[in-house]
């Protein structure tokens, strides 16, 4: 029993050290990664435009309107200008592919989570109300800020991200989801935080990829789609060793860009049953 009782007591040490040191590197890399980007992008940082497409269409078409979501990967942090950021490549991209303007409304927040995508959405249609328009097309990519939080929370981060998508496909938009990275691609972290943070967000990743599914929502699975070129070539990042430059957000945004043009050309049917409102979401029970 002694015996027993001595092999829990290791067993809980060492928990709580790697739990410590594991809360110390994420902090540390923090401080840098902020230090790092301090001042940066102004101009740049979710921003919002027009883009009108490369051959002007006939005639005057209303623009489909594209709403981008989430964390500093929809933001754009890490990006040398506003032509790298994911609002110009997504937003004129689309404009030229079927020739219609786009109308890019970025929301998004450094350091957000799926906790802050109802309070994005309301500030989104704060923008488009007074035009009457809504959202053809919704852009999220949240997971790496949910992922940071000891103890995880994955679980009620996912249901929260399900939650939010089920109301914006029920309001008539087509959304897609760019769901966590791997995190085990990113120099920027040392490791043990790194390996156990690379392993919490593969989870996270594969219950972003069912409850979005589930909410009638498009999945871009970025840990299997970009971060392995990323862990292959780490030029794909910014200076600060964790989020993409301007290479990577182009290799994201082409991913984006296969699922996007395939709804662009069509508009989702809001349902006859569509309650439920977008609020301010809190991230629910542990998991």
């Amino acid at each position: 029993m002694l015996t027993l009782l001595l092999a829990a007591a290791v067993v809980a040490v060492a928990a709580a050290v790697l739990i410590t040191t594991v809360a110390v590197q994420i902090w540390a890399a923090g401080r840098r990664i902020v230090r790092i980007n301090r001042g940066r992008g102004r101009g740049i940082i979710a921003r919002s435009g027009r883009y009108q497409p490369a051959r002007q269409p006939d005639g005057e078409l209303e623009p489909r309107v594209l709403v981008i979501m989430g964390d500093s990967l929809a933001a754009g942090l890490g990006a040398t200008g506003a032509a790298a950021a994911p609002s110009a490549l997504l937003g004129q991209a689309l404009a030229d592919a079927p020739g219609h303007p786009v109308w890019v409304v970025n929301v998004s927040q450094v350091g957000s989570g799926a906790r802050d995508l109802g309070s994005q959405y309301q500030r989104a249609m704060k923008v488009l109300e007074p035009t009457g328009a809504t959202p053809d097309l919704v852009v999220v990519a949240t997971g790496a800020n949910d992922i940071m939080p000891l103890p995880f929370r994955l679980n009620a981060a996912a249901r929260t991200l399900g939650e939010a998508v089920a109301v914006l496909t029920r309001r008539g938009a087509h959304v897609v989801v760019a769901t966590c990275p791997a995190i085990g691609a990113v120099t920027a972290l040392p490791r043990p935080a790194r390996t156990l943070l690379h392993a919490a967000g593969l989870r996270l990743a594969r219950l972003q990829h069912e409850q979005v599914q589930r909410a009638g929502g498009s999945v871009v699975a970025l840990h299997r789609e970009v971060s392995p070129a990323v862990a292959a070539d780490p030029t794909l990042l910014a200076d600060d060793g964790f989020h993409p430059g301007d290479r990577g957000y182009a290799l994201a945004a082409d991913k984006l860009l296969t699922v996007l043009t395939a709804r662009s050309d069509r508009r989702a049917e809001p349902s006859q049953s569509s309650g439920g409102d977008l609020r301010p979401l809190s991230a629910g029970q542990p998991s």
